[in-house]
């Protein structure tokens, strides 16, 4: 097996083990993962995507992912990093790449509104 999956997630799960068990998703129905499976196959090509996450208890993170950056919003920091050449994430970019960091921002600001929407938060 060759395939090279750049990004995947706990919730591919839910894509996965749909498309195993043979369920076909309601039209309307969003669902946030994806079968891997034809990927890793190499049936599929690899999928370029965006991956978005928070935590929300005592201690507030979000993040955004998109291609090799990533962009974690802890608390009041505001982190940024290229995966490619810094996987341990020890090198905050934010300053060299404001740019990039408010793209990725209005990526996940974007996204927070549309996952709150959905759920019926204010």
């Amino acid at each position: 097996m060759n395939a090279d999956v750049r990004a995947a997630a706990g919730i591919d799960s839910k894509g996965h083990h749909a498309a195993r068990a043979g369920a076909v998703p309601v039209s309307e129905a969003r669902l946030d993962g994806i079968d891997l499976l034809p990927i890793l196959e190499g049936h599929a090509a690899e999928v370029e995507r965006t991956l978005f996450w928070r935590v929300i208890d005592e201690r507030s993170q979000r993040a955004v992912r998109s291609g090799n950056m990533k962009l974690l919003l802890d608390g009041e920091l505001t982190l940024l990093f290229d995966l490619e050449s810094d996987i341990s994430e020890r090198e905050n970019l934010v300053s060299d790449r404001p740019d990039v960091a408010r793209e990725l921002r209005r990526l996940l600001e974007e996204w927070e509104q549309e996952v709150d929407t959905e759920a019926g938060v204010e």
